[in-house]
């Protein structure tokens, strides 16, 4: 099963090499790599939710927000909630390109 990114992947590589795409099979690719992020959202939400509660347990303990906003980066795995933070913003740049695309075509 194709993953929303390697779906991306491909049509970047369609573009580079200028290939053809139909108004709309870009729709469909939207619809699609679409469908696929909702796992990815529930990850985020889920990781967004473990931040904030580790954040309130220091500030529980009398740390300044600040800094249990720090100290929670630390505790969690920080560095992935950023890269599929990455990979959500990469594909709603996508979406938005490949809505445009759809688009200049039918004019």
């Amino acid at each position: 099963m194709k993953t929303a990114e390697s779906i991306m992947n491909d049509y970047e590589q369609k573009v580079m090499a200028n290939t053809f795409i139909s108004p709309s099979e870009w729709v469909e690719v939207a619809m699609r790599v679409n469908q696929l992020t909702q796992e990815l959202d529930n990850e985020l939400a889920n990781l967004k939710a473990m931040r904030s509660t580790i954040e309130a347990e220091y500030v529980k303990k009398d740390f300044p927000v600040s800094k249990a906003e720090v100290m929670a980066r630390g505790d969690m795995d920080y560095e992935t909630y950023l890269q599929k933070k990455g990979l959500r913003a990469r594909i709603n740049k996508f979406l938005t390109l490949a809505n445009t695309r759809a688009n200049i075509r039918n004019i």
